[in-house]
């Protein structure tokens, strides 16, 4: 590690347990990057910490966003990625990608019961599009297969917001409407630009800010939970809603899978985390080089409106 990145680790729990502090970061050259809820929060923010200079970055409130309206929200077959999915229940999402007859998007879209507050069973039918954009009992398009519960205590970092469902119905593999087929998987780059189609906010284009951030995002009633090692975009470019979308790069390769955010910035897991948490129940992929640079697929190749930093999307 780092001289700073050993700073930040013993800094890091402290600052955000700080009121109106939702996330930190660290670029070159040597700097710590604190995301606040807003400006009065900023004021606070000291321009040196540990020796090393400040840049404050007014966030908002981060939140888990699932929401009413939308631009994607009608019937799609073959079933591909940038649509509206969601579970037996009045709210919605969107499906990012489909790897290996797998549908990929977020664990609150598909795998959280928000009426009971609680999380469902493996086996639960997901509706495309969802119930609450007139999805019906014969628009079920897979089953709950993988869901990575999410921890809402500061004590414990997530890294990924992911589920899975084995796909029952017609589908184009690693395709996204809109955008087209995905020609490969690499890790994100500051500031590169890129796009995403959200079920509530369609095609949309913004720029990586951060790549490495830890952010703390609003779960509505589950409370709050910590997520390590994201990507910020910035500007925001994607609503309640959008959550479980890809996040594609200029070169058309997916190097991430949005999950929260708020009117100031966009939050999402990196792909490599993503691929990881897939592998632990034995979901394969070929890749032909590092994720250092674009990787050749082989075999698999918002909660409610946000007002804030940190939302579920």
């Amino acid at each position: 590690m780092t001289e700073i990145e050993v700073v930040r680790e013993r800094l890091e729990p402290k600052l955000l347990e700080f009121e109106g502090i939702v996330g930190i970061s660290h670029k070159n050259p040597k700097k710590f990057v604190i995301y606040v809820e807003d400006e009065k929060t900023a004021k606070r923010v000291p321009s040196y910490l540990a020796g090393y200079p400040v840049e404050t970055v007014v966030a908002g409130r981060v939140r888990a966003l699932l929401l009413v309206q939308a631009k994607t929200i009608q019937r799609v077959r073959p079933l591909v990625g940038g649509v509206s999915i969601g579970p037996p229940a009045e709210v919605a999402g969107t499906l990012g990608i489909i790897i290996n007859g797998r549908i990929l998007t977020n664990a609150h879209v598909i795998g959280i019961d928000w009426v009971n507050v609680d999380w469902y069973p493996t086996g639960t039918p997901i509706y495309q599009p969802s119930l609450i954009d007139g999805g019906k009992e014969e628009d079920v398009v897979g089953y709950l297969s993988m869901c990575e519960k999410i921890h809402f205590n500061a004590k414990h970092k997530n890294v990924v917001d992911v589920a899975l469902a084995d796909c029952t119905a017609d589908f184009r593999e690693m395709e996204v409407i809109q955008i087209g087929k995905i020609s490969g998987i690499r890790s994100a780059t500051e500031g590169e630009k890129v796009r995403k189609v959200g079920r509530t906010t369609g095609l949309t284009e913004s720029e990586v800010f951060d790549t490495k951030a830890t952010i703390k995002v609003d779960y509505g009633p589950f409370g709050y939970a910590w997520f390590t090692d994201c990507i910020v975009v910035k500007p925001a470019f994607a609503q309640g809603g959008d959550s479980g979308s890809a996040i594609i790069s200029e070169d058309n390769s997916l190097i991430g899978l949005l999950f929260a955010g708020s009117e100031y910035i966009t939050v999402a897991n990196r792909i490599e985390n993503v691929l990881t948490a897939m592998g632990k129940i034995g979901v394969e992929f070929e890749m032909g080089t590092t994720l250092l640079g674009v990787l050749a697929v082989g075999a698999i190749l918002g909660y409610f409106t946000s007002e804030a930093t940190g939302a579920i999307l």
